[in-house]
């Protein structure tokens, strides 16, 4: 191995345990414990462990990483099939659970082995034995029974054949054989397109043509920057793959871990019902003291009629009647002196808002808040809208127990 290899080939499979570390955190804080969840996981470890050794021998030398890489991915096989099992809620057939655990047994005996004695022969088994493993259970998934799943766990199926599709012919890169030796290996671009497949179904919201359409404009992207950089550093096209495959992955981790931290910022919005949900004595003011927990709110004042008496309250009143969910570009200073849209725009400019909402109507309570511009949208005013709601709801409920 050259040294642009050995670089290249570190940085890719560094840039693949990222994404899957990143993935790991996911599925953790996402907290299920069914079975293809813990499949998936069990599964992601293996390929760290299997990842991580690689790149640990070829820097060291130490044999030690390399029986720790080649029983990792003596392993795969097995694993990739108990994944599909765990996601259909079926078991393989006979013929492909022995077949597999077979092949397991072969190859861990065979990593135990001087490699003087099985090499080449150990890769060539190794190599047909993960790619059966992976199109085994890539049919199982085409051919499943989909009247036994449900939507969404047919969904969920649908998404997994897609890595499957790219993993099969980059693994085969990942092989070095007399005569056989490309570039850069890119199994670590096929495991990061998984890791960010599996991440996206948190968000649930784009579809296979969507995904496919997001990867290409990724490996466009990272053709042309590779492609300008070997062109400005006159590299040779050896150098030239080399660089696009760490631009490629590179560019697929940034987009594991944009995804995560959007993720994680739904669930923050999804915790705000859990803590709803889980406060059956919730009032208003209550409400209002956990939404300033919430990143959005947390420097919202809430104007009681003390704050609000130098200003008309009946006119205040009537347009927050008529929308509850009120912003400043929509109240100029210019409207007619002691009009209610004048006293609207006091307030908004009295306190530096950009929104305010009212939170309860007698007495007459609002929300104000200052959201800056390039954040500010129509899924925030939708979310503020429903908080508004929650609150109303809350001290009306609260009222009529007091009455």
């Amino acid at each position: 191995m050259t040294r642009a290899q050995l670089i290249a080939d570190s940085l890719v499979s560094i840039s693949a345990i990222g994404g899957l570390a990143v993935v790991t955190s996911v599925l953790r804080r996402g907290g299920s414990t069914d079975i293809a969840t813990r499949r998936v996981r069990f599964g992601l470890w293996l390929v760290m462990i299997l990842l991580g050794a690689r790149v640990l021998s070829w820097l060291t030398g130490i044999g030690l990483f390399s029986a720790a890489m080649f029983i990792a991915a003596a392993l795969m096989p097995l694993a990739t099939i108990m994944i599909a099992e765990g996601l259909l809620r079926r078991h393989a057939g006979p013929t492909v659970k022995y077949a597999s655990l077979a092949a397991t047994i072969v190859l861990l005996v065979l990593a135990l082995c001087p490699e003087s004695l099985v090499e080449p022969g150990r890769s060539w088994f190794l190599c047909a034995a993960q790619l059966a493993g992976f199109a085994l259970a890539g049919w199982m998934l085409l051919r499943r029974d989909r009247a036994s799943l449900t939507a969404s766990e047919n969904w969920l199926v649908d998404r997994m054949i897609l890595p499957l599709v790219l993993i099969l012919p980059l693994l085969l890169t990942d092989f070095r054989f007399d005569g056989f030796d490309l570039p850069v290996r890119l199994g670590g671009i096929a495991i990061l397109f998984t890791c960010w497949i599996v991440v996206g179904m948190g968000r649930g919201h784009f579809s296979q043509s969507e995904t496919i359409r997001a990867f290409l404009v990724l490996a466009a992207s990272a053709c042309a920057a590779g492609i300008g950089v070997a062109v400005m550093e006159g590299l040779s096209l050896t150098g030239g793959v080399q660089t696009v495959a760490v631009i490629f992955a590179a560019c697929l981790l940034a987009a594991i871990f944009s995804d995560s931290q959007h993720l994680a910022s739904a669930e923050r919005q999804r915790s705000l019902l859990a803590h709803i949900a889980g406060q059956g004595t919730m009032d208003a003011a209550g409400f209002l003291a956990m939404l300033r927990r919430i990143w959005l709110v947390e420097d919202a004042l809430t104007l009681e009629a003390a704050d609000l008496k130098d200003f008309d309250g009946q006119a205040l009143a009537a347009l927050f009647e008529r929308d509850p969910v009120r912003r400043a570009g929509d109240f100029r200073a210019t409207w007619a002196a002691g009009s209610p849209e004048e006293q609207m725009a006091a307030l908004f400019e009295r306190y530096g808002a950009t929104h305010i909402l009212m939170a309860d109507r007698q007495p007459l309570t609002l929300l104000a808040l200052k959201i800056p511009g390039m954040v500010s949208g129509r899924a925030i005013e939708t979310e503020l809208r429903a908080m508004q709601r929650v609150a109303m709801l809350l001290s009306e409920r609260h009222d009529g127990h007091h009455s």
